[in-house]
């Protein structure tokens, strides 16, 4: 199991950009995930989910195929459609509120 932490949130033009922790077992590293307006618009089918929920959608995805190790400091959410041609049709569905 990966503990996946929002560290920072930050609006750009093109749309989102996230400091991310990542805990797995005795690891601990600090990635950044870029999420784009597109992305949120096609993974958010009604528009009202924050942001943050949406890109920590796309990380679960992306970690079914990448180990923490493994993930570049910078990714983008749309690594998982490149994972899997499924990612757009699962990652709605992983979209799930801070509890």
């Amino acid at each position: 199991m990966v503990l996946i932490q929002s560290l920072t949130e930050q609006e750009e033009p093109q749309g989102w950009c996230f400091e991310v922790k990542l805990e797995s077992g005795d690891l601990c590293r600090d990635i950044e995930v870029r999420l784009s307006w597109a992305d949120y618009n096609l993974w958010s089918h009604t528009g009202v989910d924050m942001p943050w929920l949406v890109a920590r959608a796309a990380l679960v995805f992306v970690l079914r195929f990448r180990k923490v190790r493994e993930l570049p400091e910078r990714l983008d959410a749309s690594l998982a459609r490149r994972l899997d041609s499924s990612a757009d049709a699962q990652i709605p569905g992983l979209i799930i509120a801070d509890s």
